[in-house]
């Protein structure tokens, strides 16, 4: 597959795998419900937001409530700390701090944009599975007339305080999180801290 085609359907099951698990924040979903109904419950959330028109005509205010359900719907802090593996521990206090605003900056950012692009794709639940004690993973389907064949992908939550927070994507067999680590390590490697901290403020 030409890399130009793997990019996008990478971004297509970004782009849809996020509006799965936006909603309003997790806690207004009782702790016993499942991540698969959580999701569930989520689209018709995330949808609603983008398809208002007030989305169109106040842009800076809808993308602001749109930030607020995308920080309590993920763990970016978990996300951040995750992406740096064994270098995490290399970081002082100071550095830790300042990685983990850069970092949500950069994943809401990004985030926004996927979302914002939607265009109507189809998604097909296909089951959710335990990965661990109060870990679940949602195995999702994409279809869309872009794709020759529907593209898999699954999403990764942990219910913590009785909240399903997410923490990784796996897009075709590929964790976000560890597809970042493998970038944020050469770069650290290559120019250092500060280095990085510029490529996160001013991402390609």
């Amino acid at each position: 597959m030409r890399a130009g085609t793997t990019r996008k359907n990478r971004f297509l099951a970004s782009l849809v795998s996020l509006l799965l698990i936006l909603a309003a924040p997790l806690s207004a979903v009782q702790a016993a419900t499942s991540a698969m109904a959580v999701v569930k419950s989520a689209v018709n959330q995330a949808l609603k937001i983008i398809a208002d028109p007030k989305y169109k005509s106040a842009p800076e205010a809808e993308r602001a409530e749109l930030l607020k359900v995308l920080d309590a719907d993920f763990d970016f802090k978990a996300m951040a700390h995750s992406s740096l593996g064994t270098q995490w521990k290399q970081l002082n206090e100071d550095q830790r701090k300042r990685f983990e605003v850069a970092f949500q900056n950069f994943m809401e950012a990004r985030y926004v944009k996927i979302i914002e692009s939607y265009s109507g794709q189809k998604i097909d639940f296909v089951k959710e599975s335990s990965i661990g004690p109060d870990l679940s993973e949602v195995h999702t389907s994409v279809n869309s007339p872009m794709l020759q064949s529907p593209l898999d992908f699954n999403y990764q939550l942990r219910q913590e305080n009785g909240e399903w927070k997410v923490y990784d994507l796996v897009i075709a067999g590929i964790s976000e999180v560890a597809s970042y680590r493998n970038d944020f390590v050469k770069q650290l490697n290559r120019g250092g801290f500060d280095a990085l901290m510029k490529k996160l403020a001013n991402p390609d």
